[in-house]
């Protein structure tokens, strides 16, 4: 048995049975980055304890002495139940530590990785944490790193707040400057990411953290990359609630959104509120239950004899409408089993160092669609939509004029290290206009485009108003050849193709442009029709060379093949079903398959993915690959997911566009921006 004199400073074990003043050690409970925990016996009073020291690879560093020795003060200031007790602060061989309350149970790190939560368990525990954090903001005192593992559930189900090792006394804190981040990247507050100075109010936003993992499961600002989460964290709200949890309480949803607001000023002011509304919501909730268990009980025997009756019908049903379905199946050019030979996994992430390659122009300060086209040499063409202009050169969106489209060169195939150019025309009285100029009242939207040699090919879908839908239609294409396109755009020789009616409707090109063996394939949508059907078109790239688009040739379904638009005798029959105006499809050689990137929703939508043997078919249906940190913002619209195969930095580079339909909104930086993805293949 080792005895402590008090005075030597050589380091000893802290094996089973060794005396730490009158604390018998019994076992290493655990480790951190600011201590080391054991369970020992208290020799005087009979009772067991937990020892936090100061780990000896620390005992060196004044600071760290002095922010160990401030976490003991500042909790043994807190006398409250959901608080964990210090009996006493001392040292042993010159390492500083504190003897507290030993409780029996589990951290909220092991517990919500353990399991689903139920939502009255959810609501007192959070009650019970913002109790501790009120008693703590009451005195003075900033946790700073409010987390799962940083809160104990003891034996009885009693939430307990535990390391104050990064507290500070609000108003007195001199050991961390200001411009030093300190807390757990996810649960830090903006203000505390951006090394501030933060309030009491910081970590009321790590509470709402904390109360969205525990009925999601996962933190709101989750991401792969630190920098994604840092972003994510200043810039973007979660998903609702309501997705990871069924008859979940709209309030719940408020409060915890009300707690993750990015400015203080806009959350709750003190956790006394919070715990109020909690409390209100969980009166709620045991009331509505106790009715639930009242009409469960006559239920109960109506069930008993309707379910065999519902089984009955259900299953004459099915037998009955299984032709039809599969005929619709069938119809509707959609197969039974999968188009791919193997089931291929992706990981994908928002990817915010790429993101500031369209932000860092003076003028050009947002724009849509963004297609791209690989002019080689590490040159990428970018071909956007509606663009703001700001002829001040503030990148000010407040002083920026509308356009109806733009281009681009990016240098450099990394787009998190390229540089980019924007192009515009000028007009008569030299302010911003569109690059390809409005005819009348009708105006361009790029498509996509195809490098051919020393021509460039570029396809733009023809647009006006109209008093339906959103208030414009998509009614015929146009084809357009630049000459010289290693030249700078603003001195680019344009000739304008003659394209062939549009009898059936496509916006050829609007989609798609690649080239497969001797001809040029384009995609496009028929508009405006619902769901998207999307066709397909070629021509022998020898005559799109010569500018002559005349020939084009439709593809017909699998029983008739390629047939000229002059030998149509009825509507040629879609790819796939539901599709939109912007997506790609591209040829994944390492696959053996054909990709077609879009987005699947309208207003709030994802990232998904379809695969195809071949260009025409069979096109599986669409697997969701991302959602977008922007999906629950209201008023969101997310559209032009594209992929983007020269661009280098993941397996594939994806893009979408943002917009709102508030137009209030359109001041938001957030929005109106391609924003980037990074897909990478399952290892």
């Amino acid at each position: 048995m080792n005895i402590d004199d008090g005075k030597t400073q050589a380091h000893v074990p802290l094996t089973a049975g060794t005396l730490v003043g009158h604390y018998r050690i019994v076992e290493k409970l655990g480790a951190g980055g600011m201590g080391e925990v054991y369970l020992a016996e208290d020799t005087r009073l009979n009772r067991q304890v937990a020892l936090k020291f100061l780990p000896q690879s620390l005992v060196c560093y004044e600071d760290a002495k002095v922010r160990f020795t401030r976490e003991a003060q500042a909790t043994a200031q807190l006398n409250h139940p959901n608080i964990v007790t210090i009996y006493q602060v001392s040292e042993y061989k010159g390492c500083p530590f504190f003897a507290m309350e030993y409780c029996k149970g589990c951290s909220l790190r092991e517990l919500v990785d353990k399991e689903r939560l139920p939502l009255d368990r959810i609501l007192d525990m959070a009650i019970q944490i913002c109790e501790g954090l009120a008693k703590a903001h009451q005195v003075g005192i900033i946790h700073r790193d409010i987390k799962p593992s940083n809160i104990f559930i003891d034996a009885d189900g009693r939430a307990k707040l535990l390391d104050f090792g990064l507290a500070a006394l609000q108003g007195k804190d001199k050991l961390t400057k200001v411009g030093t981040a300190l807390g757990t990247l996810g649960y830090m507050s903006p203000e505390q990411v951006r090394g501030e100075e933060a309030d009491h109010r910081s970590d009321l936003f790590s509470l709402g953290v904390v109360i969205y993992e525990m009925v999601a499961g996962k933190a709101p600002f989750e991401e792969e990359y630190e920098a994604s989460t840092i972003y994510a964290v200043l810039h973007e709200m979660p998903a609702p609630l309501a997705r990871f949890h069924n008859d979940l309480p709209e309030s719940l949803q408020k409060t915890v959104s009300r707690l993750l607001e990015k400015f203080p000023e806009r959350r709750y002011q003190n956790a006394n509120d919070v715990a109020a509304d909690l409390k209100e919501m969980q009166r709620e909730s045991r009331r509505h239950l106790a009715v639930r268990v009242h009409k469960r009980r006559w239920k109960r025997y109506a069930v008993i004899f309707a379910v065999p009756i519902i089984l009955l019908i259900a299953g004459y049903w099915f037998l009955d409408s299984l032709p039809r379905f599969k005929e619709l199946l069938k119809k509707h050019g959609a197969s039974s089993g999968s188009a791919s030979s193997h089931k291929q996994s992706y990981q994908a992430s928002a990817w915010p160092e790429a993101d500031q390659l369209f932000r860092r122009d003076p003028f050009w300060v947002g724009g849509d669609c963004a297609s791209s086209v690989d002019l080689g040499d590490g040159r990428t063409l970018w071909l956007l939509g509606d663009t703001r202009v700001d002829p001040t050169g503030q990148h000010s969106r407040k002083s920026s004029m509308f356009i109806r489209n733009s281009v681009a060169i990016q240098t450099g195939y990394n787009p998190s290290k390229a540089s980019i150019a924007f192009f515009w025309r000028k007009d008569e009285t030299g302010q911003p206009a569109s690059f390809f100029p409005e005819q009348g009242n009708e105006w361009f939207w790029p498509g996509h485009g195809i490098r051919l040699g020393d021509c460039l090919l570029l396809f733009l879908g023809r647009f006006r108003g109209s008093d339906k839908g959103l208030g414009f239609e998509g009614y015929d294409w146009d084809a357009v050849m630049v000459n010289n396109p290693d030249q700078s755009p603003s001195n680019w020789s344009l000739t304008w193709l003659d394209s062939p009616a549009n009898e059936i409707g496509v916006l050829v090109g609007s989609a798609s442009v690649i080239q497969v063996g001797e001809c040029v394939y384009a995609f496009g949508s028929r508009e405006p029709v619902v769901p998207h059907p999307i066709y397909v078109v070629r021509w022998p790239t020898v005559e799109v060379r010569k500018g002559d688009l005349s020939g084009i040739q439709w593809w017909a379904g699998k029983g008739a093949g390629w047939i000229r638009q002059a030998d149509l005798k009825e509507a040629p029959e879609p790819v796939f079903y539901g599709g939109q105006t912007d997506l790609t499809v591209h040829y994944d050689g390492m696959a053996r398959e054909f990709l077609c990137v879009q987005t699947v929703g309208f207003g709030p939508a994802v990232l998904a993915l379809r695969k195809a043997p071949e260009l025409t078919g069979p096109w599986t249906e669409p697997e969701i690959i991302y959602r977008p940190p922007e999906f629950s913002r209201p008023n969101i619209m997310i559209y032009a997911g594209k992929a983007h195969p020269q661009l280098k930095g993941a397996d594939l580079v994806l893009t979408y566009t943002t917009n709102s339909s508030d137009l209030f909104e359109f001041s938001d930086s957030l929005i109106y921006y391609p924003r980037f993805v990074r897909l990478f293949r399952g290892r």
